[in-house]
C-alpha cells in the first residue's frame, strides 16, 4: 500500500471565501497534507508529556485505551490558547490561513480530524476497533 501524501475532504458546509475576481464565493473541499516533522514537533509541544506518556505507556497499540487517551487529551486541548495553536497546525497542513479554518463548521472539523488518521493506518485501525467497543 502506498502511503498517502494528501487527503481531500468534502465539506458538509461550504466556507465563504473571496473568489479570484474579488466577489463572494464558497469552498466545499479542503485538502490536508501529510504531517511533517515541523507539525509533529508543534503538536508534541502542544499536548505535552502527560499525553505522550499515556500513549506510550502500554507499549502496544492494541492495548491502548482510546477512551482514556481521549480524556487525557481533552483536558489539555480545551484551553483557548491550545485550541488556537491546534487550528494553526491544521491550517498549515492544509495550506490555509487559520482564519479559513476557524470558518469551518464543527462537523467538518471532525471530518478533517478523522481524515488525519488516514495517514496512519495503525492509528485508523486503533480508532475503529475502540469505537466498535463503545
Amino acid at each position: 500500500m502506498t502511503p498517502k501524501t494528501s487527503i481531500n475532504v468534502s465539506l458538509v458546509f461550504s466556507v465563504p471565501v473571496k473568489g479570484e475576481d474579488g466577489k463572494a464565493a464558497s469552498r466545499d473541499t479542503i485538502t490536508i497534507k501529510r504531517p511533517r516533522t515541523a507539525h509533529a514537533k508543534r503538536l508534541a509541544a502542544l499536548i505535552g508529556a502527560d499525553f505522550a506518556k499515556a500513549l506510550l505507556s502500554s507499549g502496544d497499540a492494541k492495548n491502548v485505551d482510546a477512551k482514556e487517551l481521549f480524556s487525557t487529551l481533552s483536558v489539555k486541548l480545551f484551553e483557548p490558547s491550545v485550541l488556537d495553536e491546534l487550528m494553526s497546525i491544521i491550517a498549515s497542513m492544509c495550506d490555509e490561513s487559520p482564519a479559513f479554518v476557524d470558518e469551518l463548521d464543527v462537523e467538518d472539523m471532525f471530518k478533517i480530524l478523522k481524515a488525519l488518521t488516514g495517514f496512519f493506518p495503525a492509528l485508523q485501525s486503533l480508532m475503529s476497533s475502540n469505537t466498535a467497543q463503545t
